[in-house]
């Protein structure tokens, strides 16, 4: 096959190769994607109300060990009022899930011990949420990671979704007035002098209408030492709500607050105290100073914080050490797939341009074999030239033996008979080659290399 071909050839299968290798890894990658996101994802809520939504991932088709996230809410329509890891899939977490209601975000960095996490539904985190006003209020991701428990913190992330609910506003029941009193039923003039009318009784001052009892309409039942206690209602517009935090031991917390356009109202009493269970209620002053009867009373417990959680690790499974890598040194996608294409194509010329070298090595060879087969000397098949070949070659050998006897080297004597004898020997073969030569004269002299034709 000629080399020329045989490169061509091998290119073909080499770019056959390298299409292959890139569509399966394409495949494999489109396979192997992750995904955040926010359950519930719609829901239509009142002002006030207390709002629990959850931060999911989806992995079904590679374990994760890694997750992070940045997250924005309209923080003009909800604010933040916990956030909880109770069930959360993560085990290590390299950032804690924290909040700030005045920007309006949310983050977390958590790690996923081996074997990782692999499912639809892996829950990460709890929000709690407090809707503030009428509006619509939104969850959404600004930036995510999730990372493969391959041993490579490979980036396997491919998108999230968020949430958007409708807040309305609260029904507020209106005070009906009182029905005005029936007129006294008129009497016709009697033409009896009637006796002198007593003096009329002094009458009682007016009391005024009662100022409606407010409602509570979201409250936690249970917070940990050190946190916030949130309690939400509704009033009538105008009203200010003093919310009563009762341990039942002579001692209250008071918040007063003053309800908003809609009539809604949040109060929030901050460290609490652990052991003590909390009796809360409501009572509304309106703007005439009357104050109304106190609302239902709901009870909230402080409870101690939760001791932190022990993972045991097996002895003779070790941990798997992970790679975290941040979300700014890695590689897309369309990127990575080019640099694995320019390496194949890089491979693929450097083999070709091996065997194109190979190939001029071993042809170069071959010229070298041929053309010493041709050149070797060649013993003609005469018998005297035979002869003389053989003589030059007894020469050699005398030759080698002379310089391989030591006692030549060593002894004058032994040294000076064999030159003798040499010159002897030179003599007779001078004699000989003579007579052969002037035999060798007469026979080319006495038959003509080319004879006359026969006369006709």
């Amino acid at each position: 096959m000629d080399a020329k071909a045989f490169g061509k050839r091998l290119a073909l299968r080499c770019g056959i190769f390298a299409v292959s290798l890139w569509a399966c890894f394409g495949v494999a990658h489109a396979a192997n994607a992750a995904s955040l996101y926010v359950s519930p994802s719609t829901g239509t809520y009142t002002a006030g109300q207390s709002i629990t939504v959850g931060v999911y991932v989806s992995s079904a088709d590679q374990p994760m060990n890694a997750v992070s996230a940045s997250m924005n809410f309209s923080s003009s329509t909800l604010q933040v009022t916990s956030i909880g890891t109770s069930g959360s899939i993560v085990n290590l977490w390299a950032v804690q899930p924290t909040y700030s209601n005045s920007a309006g975000t949310v983050s977390f960095e958590g790690v996923v011990l081996n074997p990782g996490y692999t499912g639809t539904s892996g829950k990460i985190a709890t929000i709690t949420f407090s809707t503030k006003v009428a509006g619509t209020g939104t969850l959404n991701f600004t930036s995510g990671s999730v990372f493969a428990n391959d041993g490579k913190g490979t980036q396997i992330y491919s998108g999230s979704s968020g949430t958007s609910i409708a807040i309305k506003a609260p029904v507020v029941v209106p005070v009906k007035p009182a029905a005005p009193a029936a007129p006294a039923p008129s009497t016709k003039p009697s033409t009896t002098p009637a006796a002198p009318a007593a003096p009329a009784a002094p009458s009682a001052p007016a009391t005024p209408a009662p100022t409606a009892i407010p409602t509570i309409t979201s409250y936690p039942t249970s917070v940990h030492a050190g946190e916030s206690i949130t309690v939400a209602g509704l009033s009538q517009v105008g009203n200010t709500i003093e919310v009563v935090y009762d341990t039942g031991g002579g001692t209250r917390t008071i918040v007063t607050v003053a309800t908003d356009d809609a009539g809604a109202y949040t109060a929030t009493m901050v460290n609490g105290v652990s052991g003590f269970t909390y009796k809360i209620w409501a009572e509304a002053i309106a703007p005439d100073g009357t104050r109304s009867a106190a609302s239902r009373i709901v009870t909230t417990t402080m409870e101690a914080p939760p001791p932190l959680e022990e993972v045991p690790v097996a002895p003779e499974a070790p941990v798997t050490p992970t790679v975290v890598v941040q979300p700014s040194t890695t590689i897309d996608v369309h990127t990575f797939q080019l640099l694995t294409w320019a390496v194949v194509m890089l491979s693929a010329f450097a083999v070709l341009a091996l065997l194109f070298m190979i190939g001029l090595g071993i042809r170069k060879l071959w010229r070298m074999r041929r053309y010493q087969v041709v050149l070797v000397p060649r013993v003609p098949h005469h018998p005297f030239a035979r002869a003389a070949h053989a003589f030059k070659a007894a020469i050699g050998a005398l030759r080698k033996d002379v310089h391989a006897v030591d006692s030549v080297r060593q002894d004058p004597n032994v040294a000076g008979a064999l030159a003798g004898e040499l010159r002897s020997l030179r003599v007779e073969v001078d004699g000989e080659f003579a007579a052969l030569e002037s035999e060798i004269a007469a026979k080319s002299v006495s038959a003509p290399r080319n004879p006359p034709p026969p006369a006709v």
